[in-house]
Formats: C-alpha cells, structure tokens, sequence
C-alpha cells in the first residue's frame, strides 16, 4: 500500500487524474497552509501538492518514509529543493502542461 498525500483540491484531482491502483491510499488535505501543517502526520510516501503552496523542509524532515514531491502544475518553488536532496526525496513538477494555454 503507497500512501499519497494530496495538497490539492479533491475535485480537480477527480476531473483531471486516471483512476488510480487499489493499492495506493488517497489521503486529501485540501490545498491550503492546514493541509501542509498535516502533512507530517499522514505517513505518505509521496505527496501531491498545488504549486501555490509551500512545502517547507521543517515538515520534509518529519517524514523519513518520503520518496517523492510532485507538484500538481509547472511550478515547483515553493518546495524546499535543498532540504529535498539533503534527504534523498524526489521533486518533480508537470513541466510544459501549461504551454499552449500560455502560448495561446
């Protein structure tokens, strides 16, 4: 079982993702300063964040079970890169998902 821990809105999670694998727990905390400051507490083994929020290293270095951060948009500043690499976590964004809505 992989626990993923979604600082997004649940119903844009629904109207853009695939289904995803029975094996894999959905933990939503909504996409706001509370769902970071719960983070820590969920156990997840990745987490699923908006880019318009903050995931800071203090709250990185509380979850040692963690192995990946991808941000939900192209944006990718707010998760702390060094406190990421300092612990061996992954961070990836959706890079160019946005290019024809910015080129139009």
């Amino acid at each position: 079982m992989y626990k993923i821990a979604m600082l997004i809105e649940k119903a844009n999670f629904d109207k853009y993702s695939p289904a995803v694998p029975d094996s894999w727990e959905l933990i939503h905390l909504g996409n706001s300063a509370d769902g970071v400051a719960k983070l820590a507490l969920t156990g997840a083994d990745a987490v699923l964040t908006d880019p318009m929020l903050s995931v800071p290293g203090e709250v990185l270095s509380k979850m040692p079970q963690l192995k990946i951060v991808h941000s939900f948009g192209v944006g990718f500043d707010g998760i702390d890169i060094e406190a990421a690499k300092s612990a061996g976590i992954f961070v990836c964004n959706n890079a160019g998902v946005n290019a024809e809505a910015v080129a139009e």
